[in-house]
């Protein structure tokens, strides 16, 4: 049934591609990972039934997503747009230098902070006396990781699209930019795992893609130097993080070992859970609405709970444990598995529609959807859209503040104008984008 499962989703991206002619479709795009969970599936030890039904469940899910997303306007690729005339961003540069001085000195608090932890606590090695200190509650890494982690990665991902958008006349300074990006990844390695760094670099990559129109084969190749980079990165992390623990281990067992886990660990969790647990003991909300429950609790005081993000443990081998089942147990738990299935409806719905503002070419547009990319990698994982409900609110703002209160970017009046390719890849349709809804100019 795995491999059937496996194959079935092949067939489904390669539909995909052909439909949309865009490597970096959602479409596309959401096949890769759950393709790739699956496949060490094959060969495990794990405590998994290689013929149940679930893994069809995990193809129908992808099925209805694709629907979805076709219809949120998940037609026009954001690479298969040219601009006609382009409207250039007046940039206040002295407003973005003060926020980076202001960056880098909050920055430089937490590391002191951090490196005077380690100082008096050293165990073993570095990362595992910082995620320590974190996890017993010792070692806070002050304003950056509770408040500013969200604001320093939303203002990088903006920096890099007004970079993008710049004009060679009078362009972003590229010394800006990197100063930014630094700051961006310390203040992701901060926070002591990996979901801010993954984010900030998939977010990169695909502003990156969508401005330069990068074609379909670079994408590729691109896509394969960050994979082997992410499993260089990932086996480091996982030799700092296990080396203690699995001391008659060689390094590359403990790296592949845990690769394994953290590809297809979701997958057989979940259907362990299904299988023993699955549909008897329901949440009815408890999970979909954790925001609501939180804001009540926390900040009306009315006497909710609401459930932890971080789930119970199940074994999944002999040796290994996990604590994440894939996006769907997340919506399950509350409602049942058809509510999974409707769930992923909608969120394709929220992918096409973010894919279809995004060929504006409008820096708002193109930053919702470059961050949208990241949940949606991870949905062999765990969920990243309701549970994450604030994270997406801090993001949100921080993208509006910046482009809309004209603090750092203040935008011509003009419109302009650009022409996209839609479904039929021989005829380009004229499409007017207004930056100014007052003021409407057709497409010359």
């Amino acid at each position: 049934m795995i491999t059937f499962a496996i194959c079935l989703i092949l067939g489904i991206m390669i539909l995909s591609f052909i439909v949309s002619k865009d490597v970096i479709s959602p479409s596309v795009i959401m096949c890769i990972p759950w393709a790739a969970s699956m496949l060490p599936l094959l060969n495990s030890n794990y405590f998994l039934d290689m013929n149940s039904w679930v893994y069809l469940y995990f193809v129908l899910g992808i099925i209805i997503f694709q629907i979805g997303f076709r219809f949120g306007g998940g037609k026009v690729s954001p690479k298969r747009c040219e601009f006609s005339h382009r409207r250039l961003p007046k940039i206040n540069k002295g407003r973005i230098k003060a926020v980076i001085v202001f960056e880098a000195l909050a920055l430089s608090l937490d590391i002191k902070q951090v490196l005077a932890y380690i100082k008096g606590n050293f165990f073993k090695n570095y990362f595992l006396t910082l995620k320590i200190g974190q996890v017993n509650g010792v070692l806070h890494t002050g304003l950056f990781y509770v408040y500013l982690t969200p604001f320093v990665i939303s203002f990088t991902l903006l920096i890099m699209l007004t970079y993008l958008e710049s004009s060679k006349e009078k362009p972003m300074p590229k010394g800006l930019l990197i100063i930014q990006i630094v700051l961006g990844y310390a203040s992701a390695v901060l926070t002591l795992g990996r979901t801010a760094v993954l984010l900030l670099t998939v977010a990169l990559v695909t502003e990156y893609i969508i401005y330069r129109n990068v074609r379909n084969r670079k994408i590729m190749l691109y896509g394969l130097f960050f994979a082997i980079l992410g499993v260089i990165i990932f086996s480091a992390y996982s030799v700092e993080k296990y080396a203690y623990v699995e001391q008659n281990a060689s390094l590359y067992q403990i790296s592949t070992s845990t690769l394994r886990v953290y590809l297809s660990g979701g997958l057989v969790a979940f259907q362990s859970w299904i299988t023993d647990n699955g549909g008897r003991q329901l949440l009815y909300g408890q999970n979909t609405f954790r925001f609501i429950f939180a804001v009540l609790s926390k900040a009306l005081g009315y006497d909710v709970v609401a459930r932890p993000l971080v789930n119970p443990f199940t074994q999944i081998s002999g040796e290994r444990t996990s604590n994440v089942y894939t996006i769907y147990y997340y919506y399950v738990r509350d409602f049942g598995l058809v509510y999974g299935i409707i769930v992923q409806y909608f969120i394709g719905i929220l992918h096409g529609y973010l894919y279809k503002k995004a060929a504006t070419k409008s820096p708002l547009a193109v930053y919702f959807f470059s961050l949208s990319m990241f949940p949606l990698l991870m949905q062999f994982f765990q969920d990243q859209y309701f549970s994450l409900t604030s994270t997406w609110l801090q993001y949100a703002l921080w993208g509006i503040i910046f482009y809309k209160s004209r603090l750092f970017i203040r935008a011509q009046s003009k419109t302009e104008s650009n022409a996209c390719e839609y479904e039929r890849p021989n005829e380009v349709t004229s499409v007017s984008v207004p930056f100014n809804e007052n003021e409407q100019v057709p497409a010359p």
